[in-house]
């Protein structure tokens, strides 16, 4: 009886072993896909913000051609604007 006891009690032993196992496996694996989505969407957010800096130096470089006093007579005149030169 005591040697049968003993089987039981190694064989809950091993099951319970090898579920915990299994749960942890799980549960590392899961954790590896979390991380590598992050690491997916860190990855587009750093593009989309060099995409965005590079925006914005564009648009700057525009805004000083255009606040220039040759491009801003350049546009009046496609408005028909006419400057006085006799004043």
């Amino acid at each position: 009886m005591e040697e049968q006891k003993l089987k039981r009690i190694i064989a809950a032993s091993v099951s319970t072993a090898v579920m915990l196992l299994v749960i942890f496996l799980v549960i590392m694996v899961y954790q590896m896909i979390l991380l590598s989505k992050g690491r997916n969407e860190v990855n587009d957010l750093n593009e989309e913000i060099a995409r965005l800096e590079r925006l914005k130096s564009d648009t700057e470089n525009q805004i000083e051609i255009w606040q220039t006093d040759w491009k801003i007579d350049e546009r009046a005149r496609e408005l028909g604007y006419l400057y006085d030169y006799t004043k």
